[in-house]
């Protein structure tokens, strides 16, 4: 571990975080998502601008909720478009 990073005991147990402040890394890790999630909330909203950003967060959250769901439908979303171009 880095000495920016440090390992550090806290009231409900380890915790670590950056350098001697008090700011944790999962802090940094939840702001870091939050930012990310709104960036692509917004670029996705630039694709399909008939959804709201609500709707938009509320399908990401499902699909990080219940990626092997969403991955079997991008797979037979897949399938079937293998099949339609091997029978063209």
């Amino acid at each position: 571990m880095s000495k920016v990073i440090q390992r550090r005991e806290g009231a409900s147990g380890p915790s670590t975080y950056v350098g001697d402040s008090r700011v944790r890394v999962a802090d940094i890790a939840l702001m870091y998502e939050a930012l990310q999630l709104e960036l692509v909330a917004e670029r996705i909203r630039e694709a399909v601008p008939h959804l709201t950003e609500p709707e938009i967060i509320a399908a990401i959250r499902y699909w990080r909720e219940h990626p092997e769901e969403i991955a079997q439908e991008i797979e037979r979303d897949e399938d079937a478009l293998k099949d339609l171009k091997s029978s063209a």
